[in-house]
């Protein structure tokens, strides 16, 4: 590969994810202490304690009890796949071959609350939790808990950011160049929906051309031009 200009692609996960008894297992990604640790946290949880604590229906906090106590016993699937937000449907309307698929397995990253940093590929199973959930374990928050472990994935590393604030904000910018992308409208500001489906658009493009550089970031277009400075690349709308 040449002219990289990232190592990385860092996207979002979502809160929707897909509900299949396909694969059905219990083999899949090896918890970490820190997901350990914040599992037993919300096995302490009643269902009527969980609304409160996300800020959902009490039949939304029943699939999250459930995803929490069943943990580890059926529904794994890879991260790309079990994710089912806008930019991951986006991402999955490409049919990658067998090299396209080896890009994605060691260049898209997924940064998770509960699982941490993630290949896309990694096999995991369902939960709910972002960093806007105020889970207190031992007085720490979820982003302190994984603070360490977020640092040493990236460090010395280059990331281009899909991902939103919320998440890429966790990652060291001091040890760790982060590229971010974003995408602009001059006449409207883009819907939060349109931004999440460019996201997903261009990672899965530049997981097709197997490339995270400047030609390959500009053979995007969607009816965008890319306009690029050392660490900001701007999508701007064609007139």
């Amino acid at each position: 590969m040449k002219n990289e200009i990232a190592d990385l692609i860092l996207l979002s996960p979502s809160k929707e994810m897909m509900e299949s008894d396909e694969h059905k297992t219990t083999q899949g990604k090896q918890l970490l202490d820190e997901t350990k640790k914040i599992q037993r946290a919300l096995l302490q949880f009643t269902q009527e304690e969980l609304s409160e604590l996300y800020g959902i229906s009490l039949k939304k906090s029943q699939f999250v009890k459930q995803n929490i106590e069943s943990l580890g016993q059926f529904n794994q699937l890879p991260a790309y796949q079990l994710y089912d937000g806008i930019a991951f449907r986006e991402l999955r309307k490409i049919p990658f071959d067998a090299k396209e698929k080896q890009f994605l397995k060691h260049h898209l990253v997924v940064l998770s609350a509960f699982y941490g940093p993630l290949y896309a590929d990694e096999k995991i199973w369902p939960y709910r939790l972002d960093f806007m959930v105020k889970l207190k374990l031992d007085e720490t928050s979820i982003k302190t808990l994984w603070k360490k472990k977020v640092e040493d994935f990236f460090s010395g590393q280059t990331v281009l950011n899909l991902a939103s604030k919320e998440f890429s904000s966790l990652i060291n910018r001091k040890k760790t160049r982060v590229i971010d992308v974003e995408f602009v409208d001059e006449k409207k500001k883009i819907s939060t929906y349109e931004k999440k489906k460019l996201r997903g658009s261009l990672a899965g493009h530049l997981v097709r051309a197997k490339e995270i550089n400047i030609d390959s970031l500009r053979s995007f277009q969607e009816g965008f031009e890319l306009i690029h400075e050392k660490d900001q690349f701007v999508y701007k709308r064609i007139p």
